[in-house]
């Protein structure tokens, strides 16, 4: 999850070179869009993209590239992109062919199967046809990032081809037994601006995280279980837990709750020395 994929070595021109081929010669806007004076501008733009790479949210907004407005921008994009034009074209599989294998960059679902651009095309047309700008996604991702407003931040955006959060080290969970959510994300904790912005933009990462801490902690139950021959209750691994803490971290990192509450984002990065721990202890 929030992890850094391999960048795509398509570029605008490519794109371009690709639509055209496949397009009639009499359509204007296409004409239009292979003219030089447009690719040199599409080019360059590209250029600025990738020099500012994960500040990438600081390029300019437009309203038009080099005279092609943005909603003809959208309209190639999508009955030349987006949409198969026949057997011989179909960009949209193609370019999704060259992330196969690979979950998707927010959630961690097993197929990214649809194309998010991260700077939105109604305010950024110069990338709507840029790879740079387009990622693979899952479906669910993608729709929660639709119908959120993503402009609230400029930095909201996660870009998986710059950015790598995937370890979570600015990331902070609750566990409490007591509780019918049992473990819950504490924003309040959290200094990296950035990481709140993705966490109100992709609400499902939100919950993903948590059902990660969660399946986390079963299995950590499950293991302490196999290892001694009996089964443990949440009680219990919270004294383990609080024992672990003490042994294996310094007083001012080990921050622990009061009774049912402590954090738990060490243990998501040291399982394995845990359950060698926690095989030591009898129940």
């Amino acid at each position: 999850m929030l992890n850094k994929i391999i960048k795509t070595e398509w570029t605008t021109n490519f794109v371009i070179n690709k639509i055209i081929a496949h397009s009639k010669r009499t359509n204007k806007l296409i004409q239009q869009l292979g003219t030089q004076s447009v690719r040199r501008a599409l080019n360059t733009e590209e250029k600025k993209y990738l020099k500012l790479s994960r500040n990438f949210y600081r390029l300019q907004q437009m309203e038009n590239i080099s005279g092609i407005s943005t909603n003809s921008m959208k309209t190639i994009y999508e009955s030349r992109f987006a949409k198969k034009v026949s057997n011989n074209s179909d960009l949209r599989r193609e370019y999704l062919r060259q992330f196969r294998g690979i979950s998707c960059p927010i959630c961690g679902a097993l197929h990214a199967e649809t194309i998010d651009h991260v700077l939105p095309q109604s305010l950024y047309p110069q990338y709507t046809l840029s790879p740079v700008n387009m990622i693979p996604m899952c479906l669910s991702c993608n729709h929660a990032k639709l119908n959120t407003d993503s402009t609230c931040h400029d930095d909201a955006a996660f870009h998986p081809y710059f950015d790598d959060y995937s370890n979570f080290k600015d990331l902070h969970f609750n566990y409490d037994v007591d509780s019918s959510t049992l473990v819950e994300i504490d924003i309040k904790k959290i200094t990296d601006k950035r990481l709140i912005h993705f966490m109100a933009l992709y609400p499902t990462l939100r919950q993903s995280l948590i059902t990660r801490a969660i399946q986390t902690i079963s299995r950590l139950m499950l293991d302490i279980y196999k290892m001694n021959n009996k089964r443990i209750s949440s009680a219990q691994i919270i004294d383990v837990l609080h024992s672990y803490f003490k042994k294996e971290l310094p007083p001012e990192v080990c921050i622990i709750y009061a009774d049912a509450e402590l954090q738990i984002d060490y243990i998501l990065q040291n399982q394995e020395g845990f359950i060698q721990f926690a095989s030591g202890k009898s129940f």
